[in-house]
């Protein structure tokens, strides 16, 4: 998987060392302090000072339970998520 998976839900704004900048969708913000790193796949909100991998960001998207959370990704990807 990729950063292309959170860009399915939030348009990224830019590009710099290695992170991908977005509004944060989970607070009102107009900064881009949304990263995901293109190394980890890992996302953080530097305004709410939320964070995860695809699960905690499906899970906090749809506010919805970890296993409802890993159907999504697991149907959005093709893979199993295993259990955190």
């Amino acid at each position: 998987m990729s950063a292309s998976f959170y860009n399915r839900y939030i348009p990224f704004v830019k590009l710099e060392d290695k992170q991908y900048y977005a509004n944060c969708p989970f607070h009102n913000d107009t900064n881009a302090s949304f990263t995901v790193n293109m190394d980890s796949d890992a996302w953080y909100c530097h305004g709410c000072a939320e964070g995860g991998h695809y699960v905690e960001f499906i899970e906090k998207y749809y506010d919805i339970g970890e296993e409802q959370a890993k159907y999504v990704v697991n149907s959005i990807t093709g893979r199993d998520i295993d259990p955190m």
